[in-house]
């Protein structure tokens, strides 16, 4: 696991997972052997919606077996744990976590996309004393030339606080015949209201209209040891208009330039939305989404891939390096 997603488990674990939400749903759940934890998971549970009816789920997170403690069985004996507790389980896992969660009986899919767009690669931590970093800030130039060139004709969007009233235009949208986590008053301010930097949550949308005109994003800015990274966490806007959306996009990028964005984040599995992604965000790579159910009747909730998974649904926007003050005293 990350060294700062570790620093940042320890003071908000019971933030992230919910603790108390669900009562059938014990999380986070440890492997302990002489009197040391040596395997963790965390489980997150969320609503699930196809159509009418709606379920509860959990997304399975954070699972980590000390290196000296893999290939005994643990990480099967918590995720078991985990799924005796709630009848329908998701998650986006690696080649590891998803080699184990299939010997579970788990299915796996890669409908969901995860594009980026670098405009300035040399700047990834990744880079930082590589041979390769001057040949990073060459492309990273020439990216900034093109995209800037490219976006000139978008539109202007502006920044907003994501307080309660801009959040609620991304209330209850209608996800129609897909399954999808339901924008419920209640999950939005769980997940940005109440998270513990819930001052770096904005909105962007057209500069001088209201969000709900045309497209607008729920947006976070996360800086990486200097690596700012803008994720887009949730659109919203015309679901058929692939003109307005490109157009946004290209506001996107408009305004990364602008502010010295270093890099965007966008994931989505609606195929129209990531048609038109892919003429902005050129770096894509399909994501493993991994799920299971306990029954026929949740694996027919589950079934097939029109599914509507955004950066907002789990905790990819939550990856990154701790702050002053995450650390435990």
């Amino acid at each position: 696991m990350y060294l700062g997603r570790a620093a940042f488990l320890k003071r908000h674990w019971r933030w992230l997972y919910r603790v108390g939400s669900r009562e059938s749903v014990p999380s986070p759940l440890v492997a302990v052997a002489g009197g040391r934890v040596v395997g963790h998971g965390g489980l997150i549970p969320v609503t699930l919606r196809r159509n009418n009816e709606e379920r509860t789920a959990t997304w399975f997170v954070d699972f980590a077996i000390l290196p000296e403690y893999q290939r005994k069985g643990i990480g099967m004996a918590l995720a078991q744990a985990g799924m005796m507790s709630c009848p329908l389980q998701l998650g986006f896992g690696n080649e590891g976590s998803v080699g184990m969660l299939l010997k579970c009986g788990w299915e796996t899919r890669f409908h969901t996309l995860c594009f980026r767009l670098l405009l300035r690669p040399n700047r990834h931590p990744s880079f930082q004393g590589s041979s390769m970093k001057g040949f990073a800030a060459l492309a990273g130039l020439a990216t900034r030339g093109v995209w800037r060139a490219r976006a000139f004709a978008g539109q202007e969007l502006s920044a907003s606080p994501a307080t309660p009233d801009r959040l609620a235009a991304f209330s209850d949208g209608d996800g129609g015949v897909a399954l999808h986590v339901p924008r419920s008053s209640e999950f939005l301010h769980w997940r940005i209201s109440t998270h513990p930097y819930s001052r770096e949550y904005f909105v962007l949308s057209l500069r001088g209209g209201r969000v709900e005109e045309g497209y607008s994003a729920i947006a976070r800015v996360v800086d990486d040891s200097g690596y700012r990274r803008l994720h887009l966490l949730a659109l919203r806007g015309e679901p058929a208009n692939r003109h307005a959306l490109g157009r946004f996009f290209a506001g996107d990028v408009r305004w990364a330039v602008k502010n010295d964005i270093h890099d965007i984040v966008f994931i989505t599995s609606d195929p129209m939305v990531a048609k038109t992604a892919r003429w902005w965000f050129p770096v894509s790579k399909r994501l493993r989404f991994v799920c299971h159910a306990n029954d026929s009747s949740g694996a027919d909730f589950l079934s097939g891939t029109d599914h509507m998974w955004e950066c907002l649904d789990s905790d990819f926007d939550l990856m990154h390096v701790a702050r002053p003050g995450d650390e435990v005293q």
